[in-house]
């Protein structure tokens, strides 16, 4: 069977502890300022309507949401990332696959800057896009659509995990990637790091 390189840089990177530490206190931070921005705006009402024109609405919140996850993630963690490959405690991608990869150019070889810029509109697009897509779809165009103030927050917060950890693992590889080039001794501590776990194990 053939496999892809790219799927086993992903792959190698979602079994890391170090890649879902990482993405849960981003996790937990964009949710904090999500919550902080939504309750005070929403507080005393009963309930929010789907889609009012991106005014108020459950639409914008989603896409505000998306749009700050993707801006905010690579500004909280990859100072964190980056320390943790010169450590040795993170190991980069394999060079091979992040070369072939079809996001090298607008992602995993770009800066802070541009990452932030490329995950806070590629959010907005793939998961802000197709929230308001498929209420719509639900809710049609005859009806209005509300959730209570509580059913909203707590969609919201669920929502927000799968955009979280398809954000973080774009951010974490990238960064790992970089730090690569910027830290050229990782290398050798990752190796040292390894024979010695290998060297308990065999004892």
């Amino acid at each position: 069977r053939t496999t892809f390189p790219q799927s086993a840089m992903w792959g190698k990177v979602i079994r890391s502890p170090k890649f879902w530490a990482s993405a849960a206190k981003s996790y937990l931070v964009n949710l904090v300022f999500g919550l902080s921005i939504n309750i005070p705006l929403n507080w005393g009402k009963e309930a929010i309507p789907f889609l009012a024109h991106f005014k108020g609405d459950v639409a914008l919140a989603f896409v505000n949401s998306a749009f700050f996850c993707g801006l905010f993630t690579p500004l909280f963690s990859s100072c964190f990332i980056g320390k943790g490959v010169a450590a040795g405690k993170i190991e980069p991608p394999d060079s091979d696959s992040v070369s072939k990869s079809c996001l090298r150019c607008c992602l995993l070889g770009r800066g802070l800057a541009l990452r932030c810029i490329f995950l806070a509109l590629f959010d907005v697009l793939v998961f802000g896009g197709s929230t308001i897509a498929l209420g719509k779809l639900i809710c049609g165009s005859d009806r209005v659509c509300e959730l209570p103030v509580y059913a909203f927050l707590a969609i919201i917060s669920v929502w927000s995990v799968p955009v979280q950890i398809v954000t973080s693992l774009g951010n974490f590889t990238s960064v790992a990637h970089l730090a690569r080039e910027r830290f050229p001794a990782c290398g050798v501590h990752l190796a040292a790091s390894q024979e010695a776990s290998v060297s308990l194990q065999a004892a």
